[in-house]
């Protein structure tokens, strides 16, 4: 899942698109809410960025950091993490290969309301404009394509 992090995923993970049949008891496997930020990349940026897995069995390879929030929703977590980029490039350690461990993060700053209904309703908001912007976003490359492929 690492790799497809940069790739495949969003601040939400609501689907796992590539599987494996491995023994599942032999790794490491998510909750839903887990918050999976990568912690290797040749640049800061690459680093700076959270997704909120809502599955949970997944298998989590490693080079991943997992913040499993007991008492806040993980994809508020995932949104305000990516919300405060800034902070996180602040944490990145190394020159060619960057590196960000858990212990990096946890000291951060970020204001987390307490009020758990609260954090669901600003995640679920946060979450449908994420969902209207790619709508939108295929709706305009497919347009895009089907002018080339006419001109």
């Amino acid at each position: 899942m690492y790799g497809n992090l940069y790739t495949d995923y969003g601040m939400v993970i609501n689907e796992v698109l590539r599987a494996t049949n491995c023994n599942k008891m032999d790794y490491f496997l998510s909750e839903v809410g887990d918050v999976l930020i990568p912690s290797s990349d040749t640049t800061p940026t690459g680093l700076a960025r959270a997704s909120s897995l809502n599955l949970e069995g997944i298998i989590l390879g490693g080079d991943i950091n997992v913040l499993r929030p007991k008492t806040v929703n993980g994809t508020f977590l995932s949104y305000l993490i990516n919300n405060n980029k800034n902070e996180l490039i602040k944490r990145v350690k190394g020159t060619t290969v960057r590196h960000l461990n858990n212990s990096d993060i946890k000291d951060m700053d970020l204001y987390i309301s307490s009020n758990l209904n609260e954090q669901v309703k600003i995640a679920d908001f946060l979450s449908n404009l994420d969902n209207l912007i790619t709508l939108h976003q295929r709706k305009l490359n497919f347009n895009y394509l089907t002018l080339l492929m006419h001109a």
